[in-house]
């Protein structure tokens, strides 16, 4: 029964049953400011109890302001959500389900070269001092002021709030330097032909659909970083761009992780510019986006099956 069920999912993970984008009449509004992480008092009341429309569509834009919809249909909903309530009635745990359906592997670049760094002050990040080795060259600094992770070869993950407000606007000239360090940028910096969310987080600024994605004009490296399914309770990585540090300094801190439907919670410490940094397992796979912070903890976006096949939809089509 359990492998009947993660088949069901796999079977939507690979169908070619979405439309293809269409163009919209209304053209792209850009903004020109700094991503500014949404204030976030608690997660009590921004728990996702079903799949909506909105989850399992993408809205998107390019540079010049053509902007695409690609919504879901009718039965595209009834599917995902027939097989989801299967795969949810199957007592799988966490652990389970993302051992079953598998992950999407990265592209590591072997080195021989190693990656110390130094701790500074007396919080519980490290600075990553080599930023230009596996997994550190696939994370980089976004000029919106966060952080995005490489998950394909120009593929940038990234919290939706990095992109656009959440108001129906997009941010505007966004660029990615991966490694930065500092003012150095050893692999360039490149602007994008698409930037992509869901419609759910474009309009609405629903919080358990703060993700997004920026598609590169060209890769940086031969490298990216796997992701999958959150693989349930235990130790993970935040890596990313603080603004408290000083300019273009990767930190990070690896700790304990809780989590409900929706998000992943941890005391790791972190600050504005990690937004869009991915929760990283031991493998270096994304299992999340971080996101939020609040007076009891931060929290991030977590990747289940709803959001993993959309992830992997972006990365085969753009």
């Amino acid at each position: 029964m359990k492998y009947k069920t993660v088949y069901l999912a796999l079977l939507l993970s690979t169908s070619s049953s979405f439309a293809a984008d269409v163009l919209m009449k209304e053209k792209a509004i850009f903004v020109d400011q700094f991503a500014i992480t949404p204030y976030t008092e608690s997660s009590s009341n921004i728990e996702k109890t079903n799949v909506k429309r909105e989850a399992l569509s993408t809205i998107s834009t390019t540079p010049d302001g053509s902007q695409y919809i690609n919504l879901a249909t009718d039965e595209d909903l009834r599917i995902f959500k027939s097989a989801l309530d299967k795969v949810r009635t199957s007592a799988l745990t966490e652990q389970e389900l993302s051992a079953l359906v598998g992950y999407m592997p990265g592209s590591p670049v072997e080195e021989n070269e190693i990656t110390p760094s130094n701790v500074h002050g007396s919080d519980g990040r490290t600075r990553v001092q080599y930023t230009t080795v596996s997994p550190y060259r696939n994370i980089g600094r976004i000029s919106s002021g966060c952080t995005g992770v490489l998950v394909g070869p120009k593929h940038v993950l990234t919290a939706g709030h990095c992109i656009a407000p959440g108001n129906g606007t997009w941010i505007n000239n966004l660029t990615f330097s991966a490694g930065q360090n500092g003012y150095s940028k050893p692999f360039g910096t490149q602007s994008y032909t698409r930037v992509l969310t869901t419609p759910g987080w474009f309009y609405d600024s629903d919080p358990s659909l703060d993700y997004g994605m920026i598609i590169l004009k060209s890769a940086p490296h031969n490298g990216w970083n796997g992701y999958g399914i959150y693989a349930g309770n235990g130790t993970y990585t935040v890596t990313g761009y603080p603004s408290d540090k000083p300019f273009g300094q990767m930190w990070g801190m690896s700790g304990r992780t809780t989590s409900d439907t929706s998000h992943i919670y941890y005391s790791l410490d972190t600050y504005g510019g990690q937004s869009g940094s991915g929760i990283m397992d031991s493998g270096n796979n994304v299992r999340g986006i971080h996101a939020y912070g609040s007076a009891n903890q931060n929290f991030g976006t977590k990747i289940d099956l709803t959001i993993f096949n959309k992830i992997k939809e972006w990365v085969a089509s753009y």
